[in-house]
């Protein structure tokens, strides 16, 4: 973060201010609960459990025999239905992914409270709560897959349609903020709007909030021990989301279980370790020297302190760092706002040239004689009158 502003930018926060969104990234499931004749029971019990935070949520069926449950967290669940007159069904072991809208409908037989069904396969792929078309990558694939670039977004290119627009030989870690950028030069299904050719058509969310800056440059990504899993969608949204010509990327970030979990790592980049570039050998220019260590940790589990809080089963933590130092000199320019300009006289701004910077007064905006064009007048000696100071643009310029 900057603590100077550039004069233009003193400017608008003199006179005006902005917002955000975000999209919803939990799971929901629903489904009919019915007897052998397809007929709707109603007031059966339908309970919920979370098998990794042990967590559990229960509703009944309404009139028509239907139920859901909403805002789940990317995990592994087990439901259980439950009625007089009928055998208690349990299906276990089922897995829900990001944003998944998962139809679930259970037939219950008849029988006694004391028996029970069981079904322990996964559900069907095929989602027919939602008409958006992508794809998932598990935690499984996050975890164990090879991934050189230590980048997320390295995994996005095991999606159908995702193909990779930045070929260059290091295209970043995508660490932080810089190396995130490189990395995430991809285009899905062509991208709907290339925009002149520009690949940043796509929007990226972690954990719901975009995390894309306003020319659509992924402004954050998270280390790859913190992400649970990602999806990419590739078309037929629905209408929680927009902004953009191309797709979307949802990332998660892991939760916390019950088990504590860690993991600590040292990833040593050395140019001794590499063979020299073709274009390199071709000139006969030797290899840049190039040591660089990316460090860090991720931890995550129930929330405990001895005596006071035990949080199994209700409350958990993730802390994680990805520690990237850079070492390369880099230098800018900036034009900062002088003590006048806080008190809104701009009377002493200049362009490199030495010219005056006029401001003119918005609320003066009128037609020209010409009936094309509009003209504004300047502010009396290129001063902001106090009154007219947004008094919020105003606390923070101070």
């Amino acid at each position: 973060m900057y603590a100077c502003l550039p004069s233009r930018l003193a400017i608008g926060l003199l006179l005006s201010l902005g917002a955000t969104s975000a999209q919803e990234f939990r799971a929901s499931i629903s489904g009919f609960v019915g007897d052998p004749t397809g007929a709707a029971v109603v007031g059966a019990r339908v309970e919920l459990t979370d098998l990794q935070r042990k967590t559990t949520s229960a509703t009944t069926t309404n009139e028509v025999g239907r139920y859901s449950f909403e805002f789940l967290l990317p995990s592994t669940y087990a439901l259980a239905v439950e009625a007089r007159g009928f055998k208690k069904y349990v299906r276990e072991n089922f897995t829900l992914g990001i944003a998944e809208r998962v139809a679930l409908n259970v037939q219950l037989e008849l029988g006694t409270a004391t028996e029970s069904i069981t079904v322990s396969e996964q559900l069907s792929p095929l989602q027919t709560e939602t008409a958006n078309r992508g794809g998932l990558v598990p935690s499984v694939m996050v975890q164990y897959l090879p991934n050189s670039g230590t980048s997320v977004f390295s995994l996005v290119f095991v999606m159908p349609g995702v193909i990779r627009n930045n070929f260059s030989q290091n295209p970043g870690t995508g660490v932080g903020l810089a190396g995130a950028q490189g990395g995430s030069e991809f285009m899905i299904n062509g991208n709907a709007a290339l925009n002149n050719g520009r690949v940043w058509n796509n929007d990226v969310l972690v954990n719901g909030v975009t995390s894309t800056n306003n020319n659509n440059n992924v402004s954050f990504t998270p280390a790859v021990e913190a992400v649970h899993e990602l999806q990419v969608k590739t078309n037929t949204y629905d209408a929680s989301y927009g902004r953009t010509g191309g797709g979307f990327v949802t990332i998660t970030t892991k939760a916390g279980t019950n088990q504590l979990h860690g993991v600590a790592f040292n990833r040593h980049f050395s140019s001794a370790l590499n063979a020299n570039r073709f274009e390199y050998n071709r000139t006969g220019t030797r290899k840049p020297s190039t040591h660089l260590n990316n460090s860090g940790f991720e931890v995550d589990g129930p929330i405990r302190l001895p005596k006071i809080v035990d949080g199994r089963n209700k409350a958990f933590f993730m802390m994680s760092m990805d520690y990237y130092p850079q070492r390369t000199p880099g230098s800018g320019t900036a034009t900062v706002p002088l003590a006048a300009m806080h008190e809104g006289d701009f009377s002493g701004a200049r362009t490199a040239a030495g010219q005056p910077v006029i401001i003119y007064d918005p609320t003066t905006t009128r037609l020209g004689p010409d009936g094309k064009t509009y003209a504004r007048d300047p502010f009396p000696n290129n001063q902001i009158p106090r009154a007219r100071f947004n008094p919020v643009g105003a606390k923070i310029m101070n």
